[in-house]
């Protein structure tokens, strides 16, 4: 870990990361607030905030939008928090993150073999291409806008 995060080596790798979070809560005192409960609403939280930042966008339009600044600084803080709440937690209820996330990889793997995920994927972006046809706001030219409120915070 060879840069600097103010006081703190940078992580390179999910098992650094996880052990950056051990000690900056140890630091702290705040493990007796880290049980998983307590993480998983944390964590909900802050799902809810990076939901914010894509609230009211077009969806055609969303992925380019969520580069743009200051929205796009907002999302990779807010993806940063949801991320170090996942690991407080993958912490607290002795969770290997990679390890879980590669058998995980590989239970999809199976589960859903290429050949007919194609298949499928086809399938679904037909159906939504027919639905899209039968929309009727679409027909009418309506187009929904979000309230006037709508800001990043």
């Amino acid at each position: 870990m060879p840069e600097q995060l103010g006081q703190q080596p940078a992580a390179q790798s999910v098992n650094d990361f996880a052990e950056l979070m051990r000690q900056f809560c140890q630091e702290r005192d705040w493990e007796r607030f880290n049980d998983p409960k307590s993480l998983l609403l944390a964590l909900t939280g802050e799902l809810g905030e990076l939901a914010e930042c894509f609230q009211w966008l077009p969806a055609d339009q969303a992925a380019y939008l969520a580069t743009q600044e200051p929205r796009a600084e907002a999302i990779r803080d807010e993806v940063a928090d949801v991320f170090l709440y996942l690991l407080q937690l993958c912490n607290q209820c002795g969770i290997d993150l990679a390890a879980a996330t590669n058998a995980k990889i590989a239970k999809n793997a199976a589960k859903y073999p290429v050949e007919a995920a194609r298949e499928s994927a086809g399938a679904l972006a037909a159906e939504h291409s027919a639905l899209a046809g039968q929309d009727k706001f679409a027909q009418q030219g309506t187009k929904l806008s979000a309230p006037k409120s709508s800001t990043l915070e």
